[in-house]
Formats: structure tokens, sequence, C-alpha cells
């Protein structure tokens, strides 16, 4: 009868010990998955922000690259009518110039 105990006790140690060790290791990948889990929250984080960082630095590129292009046209609309422009007052400044001459020739030919 006393063997009969001695293996119980030994059986039912052996099972605590089992049942010890598995709890353990169930608390430790329980803990690794929680680190885990911090350590990827952490760094979906950080790349949510680099993503907010980049639209924004999108739509400033955006914003800038329509300045430059309505600039740009605005340059195209000057020297398209820069040459109209330039032979308008080749030709007002041409009539000026024979208005004068023909004014001070009469002028000169009064005084003689």
């Amino acid at each position: 009868m006393f063997r009969i105990r001695n293996t119980y006790h030994q059986m039912m140690n052996t099972y605590l010990n089992n049942y010890l060790s598995a709890n353990a290791y169930a608390m430790r990948t329980c803990l690794i998955n929680e680190q885990i889990k911090m350590k990827l929250n952490n760094q979906i984080d950080y790349l949510q922000n680099n993503i907010e960082q980049l639209k924004k630095q999108l739509i400033n590129a955006e914003d800038y690259f329509e300045n430059i292009f309505k600039l740009y046209s605005k340059f195209q609309l000057i020297n398209t009518s820069i040459p109209f422009e330039l032979q308008q007052l080749r030709t007002t400044n041409q009539l000026l110039k024979q208005e004068l001459e023909n004014v001070l020739l009469k002028k000169l030919n009064r005084k003689e």
C-alpha cells in the first residue's frame, strides 16, 4: 500500500510539473506575442505618420507644380504677345517719327 501511495504521489507530482511547465510555456508565449504585437503596433504608427508626412509633401509638391505651371503659362502668353506688341510699338514709333519730321519740315519751311 505504501508503494502504491508513493507511485500515486509521484504520478501526481509529474502531472503537476507538466501542468506548471505547460502554463509557464503558455505564459512565455503570450508575453512574447504581446511584445511582438506592441512592436508591430509601434511600427504601424510610425508608418502611418510617415504616410501622413508624405501626403503633406505630395500636396505641397502639387501646389508648387501648379504654381510653376501657372507662371509658365503666363510666361508663354507674355512671350507670344511680346512680338505683336513690339510690332505695334514699332509701327506707332514710325508714325510718330514721320509726323514729327513733317511738323519740323513745316516749321523749317515757314521760317525760310
